[in-house]
């Protein structure tokens, strides 16, 4: 499994790597061609994040060097530090398996694959996978999910009285993938919830994501 990973790397001119500041104004220039500029803070941050990521290289670099295990087993391949470790282990002939886990709440962002073979919850993921991320079927291998087997299938309709469960997404920016959604977007989503109830006897169960903001479902 993936080691530790300490996500918080203070950026200093003395810590500079090679090629992190190519890599940086290489970004910038893509941004401009678009008509896009980033804020003084935007710019400062991306350099740290940008320099995180060249030092988390090496670090993964040298500890793959040192373990040479025979395969990878992760949790989850797309995003940083986990997609470190699968792009280094594919340079050093290291082979890579991902376990599905979470629900999938961010679509276009995530849908790529990255690791060698992946174990899927159901169908649904698995056939995302082939058409969104344009995979082969032969990666994709659907092994269910021990916590959920047991539950009968949701109905095409409820009976009056039946419970409706609101399982929400986290929405803190170091869990948000999406730019492009708000802090609220719950809340909105929890209110046409309420409006589309207030009429009905459905009893609605909150199950706010470890990592949502809990005070705005609170209120």
């Amino acid at each position: 499994a993936c080691g530790s990973y300490v996500p918080t790397l203070e950026f200093t001119p003395s810590k500079a790597l090679p090629h992190h500041k190519a890599f940086c104004e290489a970004m910038l220039s893509g941004l401009a061609q678009q008509g896009v500029v980033l804020l003084p803070g935007d710019l400062s941050l991306l350099e740290k994040q940008v320099l995180a990521l060249f030092q988390h290289v090496g670090y993964v670099k040298r500890e793959l060097e040192r373990i040479r295990p025979r395969f990878l087993l992760l949790h989850t391949d797309n995003h940083p530090p986990y997609m470190t470790y699968v792009s280094v282990a594919k340079t050093m002939g290291i082979r890579t398996f991902m376990v599905q886990h979470g629900g999938d709440c961010e679509t276009f962002y995530l849908d790529a694959l990255y690791a060698d073979v992946v174990a899927v919850w159901g169908g649904a993921r698995a056939e995302r996978y082939v058409r969104d991320g344009k995979c082969e079927t032969s990666r994709v291998a659907i092994c269910g999910n021990p916590m959920l087997d047991h539950c009968a299938s949701v109905p095409g309709s409820a009976a009056a009285g039946d419970a409706v469960v609101f399982v929400t997404r986290p929405h803190r920016p170091d869990k948000c993938f999406s730019p492009s959604r708000t802090c609220d977007e719950g809340v909105r989503i929890l209110c046409a919830l309420m409006e589309t109830l207030r009429n009905s006897n459905f009893r609605l169960i909150l199950r706010p994501h470890p990592c949502d903001y809990l005070a705005p479902y609170e209120q």
